[in-house]
């Protein structure tokens, strides 16, 4: 007779065999520096932020957790790595209000200290891309084309939205 049979918790790590997109594979390898945290779906994503991501993922890791002890003075990350299901895309999400315009530069200096993390860590963050969600009824103070927007469009980050759509 088996003996019983052992459910993973939501939110145990998975191995990289379970899963469908190849970066997610290879974020799950036994060594890489995130296999720790990387968990199946929405499951290192904050509960509270989980409805502002749409698209079903394939994996996530919440990168403040993640890189916590790598972190060097004064330096700042993005709260979210996650891989898309559909299209295996990788997107970075930092969840921050936009009701300042000083918003714009926090996000910039947060997406450098994420490259800067990720850099020392030795993972690839290659055709990521970097997106702004909006939590709340808070308004974005500033628009695409004036200043602010195209400071943030400079740095390859994607205009503040209230939701990731797929």
């Amino acid at each position: 007779m088996k003996g019983p049979t052992r459910r993973r918790s939501r939110g145990a790590p998975a191995v990289a065999g379970k899963y469908a997109c190849a970066v997610s594979r290879a974020l799950a390898q036994p060594g890489a520096s995130l296999a720790a945290h990387l968990r199946r779906g929405k499951g290192a994503i904050d509960g509270v932020h989980r409805t502002l991501i749409e698209p079903k993922l394939d994996g996530s890791v919440n990168l403040e957790v993640a890189w916590a002890g790598g972190q060097r003075e004064g330096e700042r990350l993005f709260d979210y790595l996650a891989v898309v299901a559909d299209g295996c895309a990788l997107k970075l999400i930092e969840v921050h209000p936009a009701s300042s315009t000083g918003a714009v530069q926090e996000v910039i200096e947060k997406k450098q200290g994420t490259e800067a993390i990720a850099a020392r860590s030795k993972v690839s963050l290659e055709g990521g891309s970097w997106h702004w969600l909006v939590p709340g009824k808070g308004s974005v103070t500033f628009t695409a084309n004036d200043g602010h927007g195209k400071r943030l469009a400079l740095a390859g980050i994607v205009q503040p939205r209230r939701r990731l759509a797929g």
